[in-house]
């Protein structure tokens, strides 16, 4: 080591040329890197690749395409419950207009399952998962038109007088016409 490290001392000019060599090799294969990377996660002929496929085959969603779910959330008033009388209802016609207003969605929650994985533990607040058609073949590629489509659902629906929001990864994610940064 001892004699490496006297060697790089008495050619120094050298060994910055080396690495100036080095730098600008690594900035011009930069580009072609980048060029290299893709957003899609397939492994063809795998059982997982497979399954993706299949679900998005049977449903037109999901699968191989994640988009979604755009989350619907209401939080009731004190002394409202998902029990509560008539509340059940409401959540399922609600929520029900805001997957409606998305072409091709799949959705579930506790007014359609009755499923308390949906409910909080105090019964305040719940949730509708909606799972959209993805707008492109790449994963994880956020929805403006989905999400837009719930937020207009949504807009004016209440339950038991509590106003219904529209949250999930792509909503939060997913830059508004007002941005130029992430939402």
């Amino acid at each position: 080591m001892t004699s490496f490290i006297r060697w790089v001392l008495a050619h120094k000019r050298l060994v910055v040329v080396a690495w100036i060599i080095i730098a600008i090799g690594a900035f011009a294969s930069v580009q072609h890197s980048v060029n290299a990377l893709s957003a899609e996660f397939q492994l063809p002929g795998r059982e997982s690749t497979d399954a993706m496929n299949l679900i998005d085959q049977r449903f037109g969603n999901g699968g191989s395409k994640v988009a979604g779910p755009i989350v619907s959330v209401v939080q009731l008033p004190e002394g409202t419950t998902v029990d509560s009388p008539g509340i059940r209802q409401e959540l399922s016609t609600a929520f029900g207009s805001i997957s409606r207003a998305i072409p091709g969605s799949r959705s579930a929650d506790f007014a359609t399952t009755g499923d308390r994985l949906f409910v909080s533990n105090d019964g305040r607040t719940t949730f509708r998962v909606v799972w959209y058609p993805a707008s492109t073949a790449v994963a994880f590629e956020p929805a403006r038109e989905a999400i837009a489509a719930a937020e207009t659902a949504a807009a004016g629906q209440t339950v038991a007088g509590a106003t219904i929001r529209i949250t999930g990864i792509d909503a939060l994610t997913t830059p508004s016409d007002e941005s130029s940064g992430p939402g």
